[in-house]
């Protein structure tokens, strides 16, 4: 059964609500021993500029989850996003931090989206839930690619929409 896929990806989640939010989207998310926090790995590329909105530090106030690695190819970037979060683990290229640490959850960050796209689908073929910047992806393509790699493998998607759940808006 084909259904619209745009509009299943979980909508919840900002910067701002991260506290609440995060830890509400994934908290049915199982590992391997039920009293283990979440281990998530954070992505940024902060010569494509810089971590968005503060997705980098959203789960810094979540105490259910462990910052276990961080991954950014530019190594100025990488150590001051490593001060914010402060991770177990730091790695120049992600696909490499996929590949050695075992996470529960992927914070994908840049702000500019021409690597989103590349970015969810190595998350999904790691195992990984994805919560992350907006906007999603360059094109509804790349969209409907991304969100069947991670429904696959019953991953779950949060994109940081701060806006929507602002009164004034």
């Amino acid at each position: 059964m084909k259904r619209p896929i745009r509009r299943n990806f979980l909508k919840q989640g900002a910067a701002a609500l991260t506290t609440a939010t995060v830890a509400a989207q994934f908290s049915n998310i199982t590992h391997a021993a039920a009293e283990s926090k979440l281990r998530v790995g954070i992505i940024g590329s902060t010569g494509k500029g810089d971590f968005g909105h503060g997705v980098d530090v959203a789960f810094t106030k979540v105490t259910q989850v462990e910052i276990v690695a961080l991954a950014d190819d530019n190594p100025q970037g990488l150590v001051a996003a490593a001060k914010r979060t402060n991770p177990k683990s730091t790695y120049a290229d992600y696909k490499e931090m996929l590949a050695k640490e075992k996470l529960d959850i992927v914070a994908i960050c840049p702000r500019w989206i021409d690597q989103h796209h590349d970015m969810i689908v190595a998350a999904a073929e790691a195992n990984c839930h994805v919560y992350m910047e907006k906007p999603f992806c360059r094109t509804l393509l790349e969209c409907d690619h991304a969100i069947e790699e991670l429904d696959r493998r019953n991953l779950k998607l949060g994109i940081a929409h701060i806006s929507q759940y602002s009164p004034v808006l």
